[in-house]
C-alpha cells in the first residue's frame, strides 16, 4: 500500500502589503505555479520518502539559510 503525503509551504513576506510597485498578478502566478509542481511532484512519488529521509538534513531552504547567516533583512 502506497501512503501519500502532501507538505506544501507557501510564505508570503507580510510586508508586501505596504510594498509599493507590486506585481500581484506576477506573485500570485509564481505561488500558484510552485504550488501545481509541488502538487505534481507529490501525486507522482517524487521524490519518494527514502530520497526524503536520505536527505533532510541536505536540502535547505534558500530563504531560512540567509536568516540563519544573518543575511535577511
Amino acid at each position: 500500500m502506497n501512503d501519500l503525503g502532501i507538505i506544501v509551504s507557501v510564505w508570503l513576506d507580510p510586508s508586501v502589503v505596504d510594498a509599493e510597485n507590486v506585481n500581484f498578478e506576477t506573485l500570485f502566478r509564481t505561488h500558484r505555479e510552485a504550488t501545481a509542481k509541488a502538487l505534481h511532484k507529490a501525486m507522482h512519488f517524487e521524490p519518494n520518502i527514502d530520497w526524503l529521509l536520505d536527505n533532510q538534513d541536505k536540502v535547505p531552504h534558500y530563504f531560512h539559510q540567509l536568516a540563519l547567516d544573518g543575511k535577511l533583512e
